[in-house]
C-alpha cells in the first residue's frame, strides 16, 4: 500500500519505501518481538486513504471505521477524511452523496462490528474507563519528564493542574483546525500526508497522557512515504524508530535479558542465577530512575523522541500553512 501511494510521484523510489517500513526496526520489535497488534491499524488507513483518492467513499468509510475498532485514535481522521471527499467533489449534489456514503457505510460498519459485544459491560469499560488515568504517564509526548515522581507530582499538583488541563484542550482545538485549514487550499498528495502527520502526533503527543512507541507506527508509515517521495524526515523517522526500541527496553528494565536464559542453561558464558537477581531487581531499578530524574534514561530517551516527532509536527503545520498562503498569493494575483 505505501508503494501504492508513492508509485505516482516517486515511481522510482517505491523500493525504497518498501524497505524503509518492512526493514524499520521498530515495526519488527513492536509486531515480531513484543506482539502489538497496533501494526494492524496501519494497513487500514492507508487502504482508506488510497480509496479515498481513488473516489471509492463507501469503502473507504469501512476500512477508516475498522482501523477505528482496533485502535481509537483513527476517529480523529475523519473530520480530514470528510474534508478531502468534499474538495474532490465538484458540485454540491456530489458533495452529499459522497459524504453520505463515507458516513452511512462507516456506521454500519461499525454497527455491525460491535452489535455482538455491546451486551457486555467489558466493552463499555474497555471504551471509556481504561484510558482514565490519574496521572501523567509520559512516552513520547510533552508529559515525558513527568517519569520523575517530583515532577508528576508538581504538575498534577494545584499550582500546575491548569497546565495540564489546557494543554489536551489547546490539543483537540488544533486537531479540528487542521482539516478547515486543509479545505481551503488545493489538494495535494504532500498536504494531505502533512495532514495526517499532524493530526497524529498533535494526538499522541499532546492530547494523550501517555504517548507508547507502538502508537507512532502509523505516523512511522507516513514518514516512510514523505522521506520516499519528498526526502525529508529521514532523521525524525530513524530518531522515532530507534528511541521507540529503547522505551520498550527502559520501561522493562533488565526484562530483555530473559532471552539469554537458554545461552545460560546450555553453555557457560552466562549465570542463570545473574540473570534472576537483575531480573528480581527490575522494580528497585525503575523507582530509583523515578526518584532520580537526571539518571534516569527513560527521561531522557522520551524527551529525544517528543522533540524529534514536534520537529515533524512543526514542519508539517509549515507545510499546511505555505499551501494555503501559495494559493491565496495565486487568487490575489488572478
Amino acid at each position: 500500500m505505501i508503494r501504492r501511494i508513492v508509485q505516482p510521484l516517486a515511481p522510482h523510489r517505491t523500493d525504497l519505501a518498501f524497505a524503509l517500513w518492512f526493514l524499520n526496526p521498530l515495526v519488527i520489535f513492536v509486531s515480531g518481538i513484543h506482539g502489538q497488534f497496533d501494526v494492524i491499524v496501519v494497513p487500514f488507513i492507508l487502504l482508506a486513504l488510497i480509496l479515498t483518492n481513488e473516489k471509492r467513499y463507501a469503502l473507504s468509510g469501512v476500512a477508516l471505521t475498522i482501523a477505528t475498532l482496533f485502535k481509537l485514535y483513527p476517529l480523529f481522521l475523519f473530520p480530514l477524511y470528510l474534508t478531502l471527499i468534499l474538495k474532490q467533489s465538484t458540485t454540491g449534489k456530489q458533495k452529499v452523496i459522497s459524504s453520505a456514503h463515507f458516513a452511512v457505510a462507516s456506521l454500519v460498519t461499525a454497527i455491525l462490528l460491535t452489535l455482538p459485544y455491546l451486551s457486555s459491560s467489558n466493552i463499555w469499560t474497555a471504551m471509556f474507563r481504561r484510558g482514565d488515568t490519574l496521572s501523567l504517564q509520559g512516552g513520547f509526548n510533552v508529559w515525558f519528564a513527568a517519569q520523575s515522581i517530583k515532577i508528576e507530582h508538581w504538575l498534577t499538583g494545584t499550582n500546575a493542574s491548569i497546565l495540564v488541563k489546557i494543554v489536551p484542550l489547546a490539543a483537540l482545538a488544533m486537531i479540528i483546525m487542521i482539516p478547515i485549514a486543509i479545505m481551503r487550499q488545493k489538494l495535494n498528495l504532500k498536504t494531505i500526508i502533512a495532514g495526517h502527520l499532524a493530526i497524529m502526533i498533535i494526538l499522541f503527543c499532546y492530547y494523550s497522557s501517555l504517548a507508547n512507541p507502538q502508537y507512532f507506527l502509523s505516523v512511522i508509515a507516513f514518514l516512510v512515504i514523505y522521506v520516499a517521495v519528498y526526502n525529508k524526515y529521514s532523521l525524525s523517522l530513524w530518531i522515532i524508530s530507534i528511541f521507540g526500541i529503547a522505551q520498550y527496553l527502559l520501561l522493562a528494565t533488565f526484562a530483555w535479558k530473559i532471552l539469554l536464559y537458554p545461552l545460560a542453561a546450555y553453555t557457560p558464558l552466562l549465570d542463570v542465577d545473574d540473570i534472576n537477581r537483575q531480573l528480581i531487581g527490575t522494580p528497585a531499578q525503575w523507582i530509583y530512575w523515578r526518584n532520580h530524574p537526571l539518571v534516569n534514561p527513560y527521561i531522557y530517551s522520551s524527551g529525544i523522541g517528543f522533540f524529534a516527532t514536534t520537529s515533524v509536527l512543526i514542519g508539517c503545520l509549515k507545510t499546511i500553512s505555505r499551501q494555503r498562503s501559495n494559493n491565496n498569493h495565486t487568487s490575489n494575483h488572478d
